[in-house]
Order: C-alpha cells, then sequence, then structure tokens
C-alpha cells in the first residue's frame, strides 16, 4: 500500500513540476525536464514492486489454498485408512514391499492423531 500512496504523491508532484509551479524547479526548462525524469522512474520503479508484490501475494494465497485441500485430503485418507480392516496383519504392500503400519487415529476433539514415524 505504501508503494501506491508514493506513486500517487509522485504523480501530484511530476503534475506541479511540469505546470512550473514546484518551488525547487521553477519554470526553468532544464531543471523541469530533469525532475520530471527522475519522478517518472521513481513511480516506475514504485509501480513495478507494487505489481510482483501483488503477484506474490496471489501465489501465497493460491498456495494457502492447495495446502489447505492436501490437508484435509490426507485427514480423510487417515480416517478412511483407520475403517479399513487390514485382516489382521497390521501391514500393507507400499512399492510391493510388507510396511509396518501404524493407524491414525481422532482425539476427543476431532484432531488427527498422527502415528510415531521415529521408529
Amino acid at each position: 500500500m505504501a508503494y501506491i500512496n508514493s506513486t500517487l504523491y509522485a504523480n501530484a508532484e511530476l503534475l506541479k513540476v511540469q505546470a512550473g509551479e514546484h518551488p525547487r524547479a521553477g519554470n526553468h526548462p532544464q531543471m523541469i525536464e530533469a525532475a520530471s525524469a527522475g519522478i517518472q522512474g521513481a513511480m516506475e520503479s514504485n509501480s513495478e514492486r507494487a505489481n510482483r508484490l501483488g503477484h506474490l501475494q496471489f501465489r501465497a494465497l493460491v498456495a494457502g489454498g492447495v495446502l489447505y485441500v492436501a490437508w484435509h485430503v490426507i485427514a480423510i485418507a487417515c480416517q478412511e485408512r483407520d475403517l479399513v480392516d487390514h485382516a489382521g496383519r497390521g501391514d500393507e504392500l507400499v512399492g510391493g514391499i510388507p510396511v509396518e503400519v501404524e493407524p491414525c487415529g481422532l482425539k476427543a476433539d476431532g484432531e488427527v492423531q498422527w502415528p510415531d514415524m521415529e521408529t
């Protein structure tokens, strides 16, 4: 937001300079040209920065949405896995190799209790 406000302020100052009403540039043509070039450069820089930050914010929003959906898919898969009977074996095949599976559980508050993966 600061970059947008800075660009608006710079635009107002640019209009004063181009009209010859700015106190430091006055009516001197070379001062008006130099000040105009500097102000336009600053405005472009601020505008580009605000645009990049806006795109970054949108990407973060999309990534957050994807992670939120993935989190729920994992939670649902974990709950469904607990409902499936593994025929009393306690293992399943992962890539053709039997792997010990410790079931997930739900705590009383509805939060998923993940298995201990350190062992």
